[in-house]
């Protein structure tokens, strides 16, 4: 039985089709993917804002979170993120002027709020109680974490020197600490504790006139139409309200500050 050949212009024209589908198909996945540098402390209502973004937008959304100061330095170094949510205006407005951004993307998404938090204390915290720990203090690295930062002009201003101070590199991991037992207590973002923290355990919510403002900024590093819609989401009142519900303090949010 004689084999039927394909003719070369057909065999050809399969080749070049299924060539075609092979260059297009990673292509359409990369820009289908916003690619989203976040500082630790966000990372947890990023994920919730994500997910009511999803419900609505058939696009995909990587999260790389870590300190905003580590994340600026990737970004600096070429790292291809396409937006930035850090948890100060320093960095943004770096990048701003190295001209690393979309002009006019930068704006405060956040102000942020920093909580002592102290499982095995006994009764209600203050600052105050920072002068009785005797135990081990855990700070995010102030170098390069803004949330370190503050910690760090509440202790100074507290008179505290019975302490062991220990840093980790973001908020996140100071979270760990004190969750594992490696730290009796510790500064947080607000975020991280406000519905995670168990019932019996106690925490501080720092009264905002002891450090600096905790400005969170966003930025887009890539022009894009998903990146464009994603900036826009961060503003609806959908977005206002799963910030507030986490402790943040939601600018031009009409109902005003964090609810309770």
């Amino acid at each position: 039985m004689k084999q039927t050949r394909q003719p070369p212009v057909r065999r050809s024209l399969g080749l070049v089709l299924l060539l075609t589908s092979l260059l297009t198909v990673p292509l359409t996945l990369k820009s289908d993917t916003l690619q989203i540098a976040v500082a630790a402390n966000f990372r947890p209502t990023l994920l919730r804002v994500i997910t009511a973004l999803e419900r609505q937008s058939p696009h995909r959304y990587k999260i790389i979170a870590g300190s905003t100061g580590t994340l600026y330095a990737q970004i600096v170094n070429g790292a291809p993120y396409d937006v930035f949510l850090a948890a100060d205006d320093a960095r943004p407005r770096l990048l701003e002027e190295a001209r690393l951004i979309e002009p006019g993307s930068r704006r405060t998404y956040a102000v942020g709020q920093l909580a002592l938090w102290w499982p095995g204390s006994k009764g209600a915290l203050s600052r105050d109680s920072l002068v009785n720990l005797r135990g081990t203090l855990a700070i995010a690295n102030p170098d390069i974490a803004p949330y370190g930062r503050a910690a760090m002009e509440v202790i100074s201003s507290s008179g505290a020197h019975d302490y062991r101070l220990i840093t980790g590199v973001n908020v996140a991991q100071v979270y760990h600490f004190i969750a594992s037992g490696n730290a009796n207590a510790g500064f947080v973002a607000l975020s991280l504790i406000r519905d995670a923290a168990p019932a019996n355990n106690t925490f501080w919510v720092v009264d905002q006139n002891l450090y600096s403002a905790i400005e969170q900024q966003s930025v887009i590093l890539k022009s894009s139409q998903l990146a464009t819609d994603f900036d826009r989401f961060l503003r609806n009142e959908t977005t206002w309200k799963l910030l507030a519900k986490d402790g943040y303090h939601v600018p031009g949010n009409p109902a005003g500050g964090v609810s309770e």
